[in-house]
């Protein structure tokens, strides 16, 4: 891995699961597509959007997705996973769980 792939995995990777701006990329290196093709070629799930104003483009982000949105992807794109993946994605205690503390012991039968 060259240096600027590594400089450029460390930025997306410092904010994982958010936008980064394609200004940001280009201080690392001018030619940041190609080395965000190459990262996606060793499996980073980088994702990128443009912003457009008719017809021009204004401005670029990219995203390095985190594993559970990696796997949310997969799912939605059709793509077969397996249940061990599933699992492994919904032990990530980095995404709190809205109802992990409520106690499933209760049953409202209408």
């Amino acid at each position: 891995m060259t240096t600027q792939e590594r400089k450029v995995l460390a930025l997306l990777t410092e904010h994982i699961g958010s936008w980064v701006d394609s200004r940001e990329l280009s201080l690392i290196a001018l030619q940041y597509p190609a080395v965000v093709k190459k990262l996606r070629a060793r499996g980073y799930q980088i994702i990128n959007h443009v912003d457009r104003v008719g017809w021009k483009s204004v401005r670029g982000r990219y995203k390095l997705l985190s594993e559970r949105e990696a796997l949310a992807a997969k799912i939605g794109a059709g793509e077969p996973v397996t249940r061990e993946q599933i699992e492994h994605s919904q032990r990530d205690e980095a995404q709190p769980n809205l109802f992990g503390d409520i106690a499933p012991t209760h049953r409202d039968e209408g």
